[in-house]
């Protein structure tokens, strides 16, 4: 585990053990074989303590030129490529004095769960491999396990990766977390060659829906239309190949959207959105948006992340877990497509990773999510918005203890974003610190659709029904207007 005294290059890591003692930078030599590789934000294992445990540690800092060492030795490379960008690294700094939680904590806060969960890194070649390179390193198979590699040959794979001749994806090795489907592709040799009998008339009917249809498709709509015994029949004959592959079942929420346009808006909508987009790229104090429900606050956000796209930046969109419905969801899609990712508690660990790396490569602009998605890997950011900014949820209760709000604005100041902060009934410092000018402040006070009706409202007080019912969480007004929706068979929300 230790160097031998020779030069090498010196990586500062933050070990992922997290107490007062250990919450602070050790240096490591970087083995020859990892030269050029190992960068800021990486995790890496490393040996640790006086018996040498093998822990993950993400680098914060390498040397620029080799020094005279005895140091203990990076063990393992465990990224390609950074997992946390230069912003994410000064961010962790900057909330270290205000959240008191240990800096690989606030680190691992914005990782999705699956890098910090147990794994493995498969390989799989590109276009851009030579055939030569593709049959001495896989020979005949279509993948590759990194944890089957020595040293030596994980630093050539990592050189390969990062020069794009190599694919490498994490894989969970709790299959719970991965959801798969089954494909179906033809071999059409055998299915020429297989002559059903007479009475065999589904199978004749298949048959004919084979050599019509050659593509490869789902099994499960093929299900759909023959019986599952005669499916089974034509994979048992080997005239249906079938193969399991990964779905990012996210995507289910792109599939079903009809694309939207911007809407008109109002004199108010119209002015709070040109006060907003003036902000874009420059320093700027957050917006208050106080607006009475209905006055169209999500229009706003949306024109306003509308031009940060256009401007060629990105923009995050935070709004509590319990409004994170597909309702919500799908205006923000139907706007912008496959621009977005989605980020909320009801994703597998497979599926939030899927999303951050669509984050990460920079496929997705637009981010919409809870409290954690203030965390997401962009880059270039020009909008945050929060909705509904005086809900609880926004805050974590557990370590790292960060308030969303608090991140977003050292986000905004760090990328000269536009942050506004949206709600219909303002929690009291932000309403304070719109009246003391910190924050900007706009208001809408009039419904985006005039013709739109509010619900009436009731309150009723139980200090009314005391004695006179069992004790129960519902007065009996509300017990009738529920029992009174149910026989007419409407919707309760």
């Amino acid at each position: 585990m230790e160097h031998g005294g020779g030069e090498s290059v010196i990586a500062d890591i933050i070990v992922d053990v997290p107490l007062m003692q250990t919450d602070q930078p050790y240096s490591y030599a970087i083995p020859s074989e990892f030269e050029g590789i190992v960068e800021k934000g990486m995790r890496v294992h490393v040996p640790f303590g006086k018996g040498n445990r093998l822990i993950q540690g993400i680098v914060v800092g390498v040397s620029d030129k080799k020094e005279k060492t005895g140091l203990k030795e990076v063990v393992e490379v465990l990224d390609y490529r950074p997992v946390l960008n230069e912003e994410q690294l000064a961010l962790a700094d900057q909330m270290r004095h205000t959240v008191f939680a240990y800096k690989i904590s606030i680190l691992k806060a914005m990782l999705p769960s699956l890098l910090n969960s147990s794994y493995d890194k498969i390989l799989y070649p590109t276009d851009q491999l030579s055939e030569t390179d593709r049959l001495a390193i896989f020979g005949s198979k279509t993948s590759l396990h990194f944890s089957s590699l020595d040293v030596q040959e994980q630093a050539k794979m990592m050189r390969l990766a990062r020069s794009d001749k190599l694919n490498i994806e994490y894989k969970a090795s709790d299959k719970k977390h991965v959801k798969f489907e089954s494909w179906y592709s033809i071999s059409l040799d055998k299915l020429i060659a297989f002559a059903p009998s007479n009475r065999a008339l589904k199978q004749q009917a298949l048959k004919k829906f084979l050599l019509e249809n050659t593509k490869e498709g789902l099994l499960k709509n093929l299900r759909k239309s023959f019986s599952a015994p005669v499916v089974k029949f034509f994979i048992e004959k080997g005239i249906l190949e079938i193969e399991e592959r990964e779905v990012d079942r996210a995507q289910d929420y792109f599939n079903q959207v009809i694309k939207s346009h911007s809407l008109e808006l109002n004199f108010q909508q119209a002015q709070a959105v040109e006060a907003i987009t003036k902000q874009i790229g420059k320093e700027s104090h957050p917006f208050l948006l106080e607006g009475v429900t209905g006055s169209g606050k999500t229009e706003v956000y949306l024109q306003v992340i509308e031009e940060a796209l256009k401007r060629g930046k990105t923009a995050i969109m935070l709004v509590p877990e319990i409004s994170l419905t597909p309702q919500v969801t799908n205006r923000f899609i139907a706007r912008f497509g496959n621009q977005v990712a989605i980020l909320h508690s009801g994703l597998s660990e497979g599926e939030k990773y899927d999303q951050w790396r669509k984050i990460e490569q920079g496929q997705a602009k637009v981010v919409v999510g809870a409290r954690s998605a203030i965390f997401a890997p962009l880059k270039n950011i020009g909008a945050i918005m929060i909705d509904e900014e005086h809900e609880a949820s926004y805050k974590q209760d557990s370590s790292p203890r960060y308030h969303a709000r608090d991140v977003a604005i050292l986000r905004a100041r760090y990328n000269h974003a536009v942050l506004v902060l949206g709600s219909a009934t303002p929690s009291l410092e932000s309403r304070a610190r719109a009246s003391r000018g910190v924050y900007q402040f706009l208001e809408l006070t009039q419904r985006a659709n005039p013709l739109a009706k509010i619900p009436p409202v009731e309150v009723v007080d139980f200090r009314d029904y005391i004695g006179q019912q069992e004790a129960s969480n519902f007065t009996p007004v509300l017990v009738e207007a529920i029992r009174e929706r149910l026989e007419k068979k409407n919707k309760l929300y």
